[in-house]
């Protein structure tokens, strides 16, 4: 069997088979039985009276109900999981190839490690393309904070692919964009507080710009032996500017003042989740599955629906078929 064939393709929007219902691509269904499954298709005996069994392709198919017929049949045939885990891949349902994965290996462990051995990096220069072009799409959208974090996983799982370069240039421009957009909101606040509240307000504010300065300097070094130790130091910053805050909003009377100290908390934690969210995966890439897992769980600590930390957590299990052999599967969101 070839590597994974890695072309990004649209999700079709249609319902995902439940029981004996064939949904098509086209948002069309048929009532009936399913006969069979292979690889590529499905037999299927429509319900109306007298009609004959058909074999529909699966490239007719709503991806999600191919998917779901197929899952309930293939059985032990380790062929037949590896192939869907690639059917799910090539159709961006990640999260779903990597459980089929998974059950591959269970069933061929030698094949599975085999496999990734010789088509990991294709997997990786794929990913990493979909990934570029998801935050391209963000961007264009105004999403830029989602458009950094997709353009931060990639630099952190997989500094080693072509599209790497393209997302270090992105990232300095989505950065650029996000250090005005603060810069407006900090001068505002000036503007509506007085020095007694903006004195308060300060050291807090320092430790977050720090942070964010010292963040920056990690990005410039995603992939390198320094970015780690950055990376640390920016945690340490943000961690200092969330206890100031929220001490403020512990202990201050002022209802103006808390006002103002809230969507400042808010985002020391979302960088320091950031941070954290990094770390972790730079110890997944390097095998430290411990650490991996230690550090997406300081992220959840501040943001228990942080999916790019869970992720991380299942990822980080080598005895599962997780862990950095594990790491092509991976989709933050």
């Amino acid at each position: 069997m070839t590597g994974f064939r890695v072309l990004p393709v649209l999700f079709l929007l249609a319902a995902i088979a439940l029981g004996d219902e064939l949904c098509f691509s086209d948002g069309n269904y048929l009532e009936g039985k399913i006969v069979s499954t292979t690889d590529i298709s499905v037999t299927f005996q429509p319900a109306t009276d007298g009609a004959a069994p058909m074999t529909v392709k699966a490239s007719r198919l709503d991806p999600r109900s191919f998917y779901h017929l197929r899952t309930e049949t293939v059985g032990d045939d380790a062929k037949g999981r590896l192939a869907l885990a690639q059917f799910a891949f090539d159709h961006r349902m990640y999260r779903q190839a990597r459980v089929q994965f998974r059950r591959y290996r269970k069933l061929d462990q030698a094949g599975a490690d085999a496999f990734i051995k010789a088509h990991g990096q294709e997997i990786h220069e794929g990913i990493a393309e979909i990934l570029l072009a998801d935050a391209r799409d963000a961007d264009s959208c105004g999403n830029i904070t989602a458009a950094r974090e997709h353009c931060t996983t990639l630099l952190a799982l997989y500094p080693d692919t072509k599209a790497a370069e393209g997302a270090k240039t992105m990232l300095d421009t989505i950065q650029g964009k996000i250090d005005a957009e603060r810069a407006r909101e900090d001068a505002d606040r000036t503007k509506r507080l007085d020095a007694e509240r903006q004195a308060m307000l300060q050291p807090a504010e320092d430790d977050l710009k720090w942070g964010d300065t010292i963040r920056n300097r990690a990005l410039q070094e995603s992939g390198q032996t320094q970015e780690k130790n950055t990376l640390d130091q920016a945690a340490a910053k943000y961690k200092l500017s969330i206890n100031r805050f929220e001490e403020l909003m512990k202990t201050s009377p002022d209802a103006e003042l808390k006002a103002e100290v809230k969507p400042l908390l808010a985002r020391a934690k979302e960088s320091a989740v950031n941070c954290y969210v990094s770390n972790a995966q730079y110890y997944l890439s390097r095998g430290n599955y411990p650490r991996a897992q230690e550090e997406a769980k300081s992220a959840l600590a501040l943001d228990p629906n942080a999916a790019a930390a869970q992720s991380v957590i299942e990822e980080a299990r080598p005895g599962d078929g997780g862990g950095y052999w594990g790491r092509p599967w991976v989709r933050r969101g």
